[in-house]
């Protein structure tokens, strides 16, 4: 046997088992891709350019999205991992300086949420992200949108559709950071860190709207473009196209459905009426800028930004389903969060607003009703052995359960209102957000401004309810609002 042969012969020996192996990493990899995720998102996004054009005749959406990035943490970012929806598909992922980027995409299952599929793409960067350091990526993708309800997520039924059509990162119809890993998205929070310009292309017929200021509208050729710009920092983008109209103050806008004009009139008035109640209470907005209310069809569920508010048509059609409006008014006087991991106390301080400002616009006695249902949900909870019997709310955003904020936080507030009065407890919201909306706040810093004005001690009730679990302890003995509140005014 020559010794050319017996090269040879070793070569392709050698080959089968490079390709061999090369098979089995590959298999490795994809039978574990789930489980090589960071364990925490490292990059924040600071700045939408999105331009979307919608094709109603092939009911798909082509669009160029302009996503800067950028790393805040000490850990180095060697990958950019973005989330779209599943039907739809990356073309090209470029730099600004138009050098193509390495990416790959595959749709996946969630690692903690088997149904729930999305296209999930990695981008290599020209180099590494270190501290501080930003990227603005040129994505051009295209697709379908047919919603999420396989997920059990009901309200996810978007679609192109030219009777309505919604574009929101609930059914990822932008590319958006993140994981297949609910938990490791969630942990990296909602707070707003972005800015952003938006085009959308859609027939004349039709109206887009958006919660940010509107910079211009063009048309041309049976299609108008709509650019929109936000007017504060926000965490998501909604674009609802359909036939709407418009009632509007300088403050406020309403856009809502053609054959929903009565109810938007009742919507315009509770509105305006909510604004006056809150600025009588909180003082004047600092910074004045418009609010949005955008009806959107039942069953699409309500949802907010920092300037706007999706209102499902039930509030357009029942004038008892307001809450929800004055809910996310509420939100207006909130002051941004400086705390690391921000526990959202101010979701269980809106809703307990929602649910006041009930009984104060509407006359309607509710706010006991609803506090003992929540009660009783959280008595359910602690009873269960779960995550709030060991974890403070101060470490709600730390640990990831921060929609434990909601009914935790408006049973809190409750009592700290029936402790502070009414005067006091305005003034403690006014005070904070007055001293602090420039420069944001922390939880340590609104403790601080509730003490200061407050007339009643309320070290004890804070140590209680925010640094420590003993609030548990007084649900359990299933005492009422009125029980825990004298437990603290005996102080």
């Amino acid at each position: 046997m020559s010794p050319i042969f017996i090269f040879f012969q070793n070569l392709k020996l050698k080959r089968k088992i490079a390709t061999a192996l090369l098979v089995l990493l590959s298999m490795v990899i994809d039978s574990n891709a789930q489980n090589n995720f960071e364990k925490n998102l490292l990059l924040k996004t600071i700045n939408y350019d999105l331009d979307v054009h919608v094709d109603y005749e092939n009911k798909k959406i082509i669009s160029t999205c302009g996503m800067t990035v950028i790393n805040r943490t000490d850990e180095e970012s060697k990958i950019i991992p973005l989330l779209l929806y599943r039907l739809m598909k990356v073309s090209s992922i470029k730099e600004e300086n138009g050098n193509p980027l390495v990416y790959s995409q595959r749709v996946l299952s969630f690692e903690d949420w088997e149904i729930y599929q999305a296209n999930y793409i990695e981008v290599v960067p020209a180099k590494p992200l270190l501290k501080g350091d930003s990227c603005k990526l040129i994505i051009e993708y295209e697709g379908y949108l047919l919603g999420y309800t396989e997920t059990g997520m009901n309200y996810v039924r978007d679609k192109i559709d030219a009777e309505f059509t919604i574009l929101r990162p609930d059914c990822k119809a932008y590319p958006e950071l993140g994981y297949p890993s609910e938990k490791i998205n969630r942990a990296a929070g909602f707070s707003p860190s972005f800015n952003y310009t938006i085009k959308i292309h859609v027939p004349d017929s039709l109206v887009a709207v958006n919660g940010g200021a509107l910079i211009s509208k063009k048309t041309k050729d049976g299609y108008s473009t709509y650019t929109y710009q936000n007017t504060k920092l926000a965490w998501r983008i909604d674009i609802a196209i359909g036939k709407y109209k418009i009632l509007e103050t300088p403050l406020l806008k309403i856009y809502y459905l053609e054959q929903d004009s009565a109810g938007a009139q009742t919507v315009f008035k509770y509105a305006r009426r909510t604004l006056k109640l809150y600025s009588e209470w909180w003082g004047k907005l600092k910074e004045s800028k418009t609010f949005s209310v955008i009806e959107i069809p039942g069953g699409y569920g309500s949802q907010a930004d920092e300037t706007c508010i999706l209102q499902t048509a039930d509030a357009f059609n029942d004038s008892t389903q307001m809450r929800q409006l004055y809910h996310e008014i509420s939100h207006l006087w909130n002051v941004k969060s400086n705390d690391q991991y921000y526990p959202r106390w101010n979701e269980g301080l809106a809703t307990f607003i929602e649910y006041l400002t009930i009984e104060k616009l509407e006359n309607r006695p509710y706010l006991d009703y609803v506090t003992d249902w929540f009660l009783k949900q959280v008595r359910k909870e602690i009873g269960g052995g779960g995550k709030l019997n060991e974890t403070p709310l101060i470490d709600f955003g730390k640990m990831g359960i921060q929609s434990h904020s909601y009914s935790v936080g408006m049973i809190m507030f409750r009592v700290l209102y029936q402790i502070m009065g009414e005067s006091d407890f305005n003034k403690c919201i006014s005070s904070y957000y007055s001293d602090y909306y420039r420069k944001g706040g922390t939880t340590d810093e609104f403790v601080a401004t509730a003490k200061k004005v407050s007339a009643i001690n309320l070290s004890k009730f804070f140590d209680d309810w925010i640094y420590s679990t003993k609030y548990t302890e007084l649900i359990k003995t299933e005492l009422t609002i009125n029980e825990m509140s004298k437990l603290y005014l005996s102080e």
